[in-house]
């Protein structure tokens, strides 16, 4: 899968965002590489990190404005302009309540299994050991 333009998401230091997508196949097809599992075969959008646990949540056809449009929800709009803590499952929430009903949007909650560049980026010593 190919990353690219990390950032921190939201006040409080833990979650980072950046795109998510796949790499070009062999024969040149942008986008057209398989993903690491059947899920992300032609996989593009953006995706959450919460550093300290690898867990993530993937959201497919979007751009860099989803991230700006969670922060807006009343899921986690308060904790951030307070810079509040908020969890995984603030985000989820958020994530469900407008995309879950979206046609074609796939939403995927999965965990990664070494730290990420933009996790060590941004926080390094986060990662869980």
């Amino acid at each position: 899968m190919l990353v690219d333009n990390a950032a921190m998401f939201g006040p409080v230091d833990g979650f980072v965002y950046e795109y998510y997508g796949n790499l070009d196949s062999p024969d040149g097809v942008v986008g057209g590489a398989d993903g690491p599992l059947p899920e992300l075969n032609d996989f593009h959008g953006f995706r959450i990190t919460e550093c300290r646990t690898g867990r993530f949540v993937a959201v497919s056809d979007f751009d860099e404005t989803f991230g700006k449009t969670l922060l807006a929800t009343e899921f986690l709009r308060h904790k951030a302009q307070n810079d509040q803590p908020f969890t995984m499952s603030d985000i989820m929430k958020a994530v469900h309540a407008l995309y879950g009903n979206s046609p074609g949007v796939r939403i995927l909650s999965l965990r990664e299994t070494e730290e990420t560049c933009a996790c060590r980026d941004f926080f390094p010593g986060l990662w869980p050991k």
